[in-house]
């Protein structure tokens, strides 16, 4: 058996969720300018998708579909 080294269950405990909260904000951090643009184009796309919407008579998925090909589009 390996010796615990002197250290508590306590100590463990607390290294072990140290060391996930480190791992979860290094690994949110490295998505969160993606989800930031993301939230930006949503908002930014909205009122588009309500004018589309409205003419689809309330066809959302299609209306969904059309805001994406427009917003990719360049002009």
């Amino acid at each position: 058996m390996i010796p615990s080294l002197g250290r508590s269950p306590l100590d463990r405990r607390a290294f072990a969720a140290a060391l996930i909260a480190v791992t979860g904000l290094f690994g949110w951090a490295l998505f969160a300018g993606a989800v930031l643009w993301s939230a930006v184009a949503a908002i930014m796309f909205m009122p588009l998708n309500r004018r589309i919407g409205e003419r689809l008579s309330g066809e959302p998925t299609v209306a969904a579909a059309l805001t994406g090909l427009r917003s990719l589009r360049r002009s």
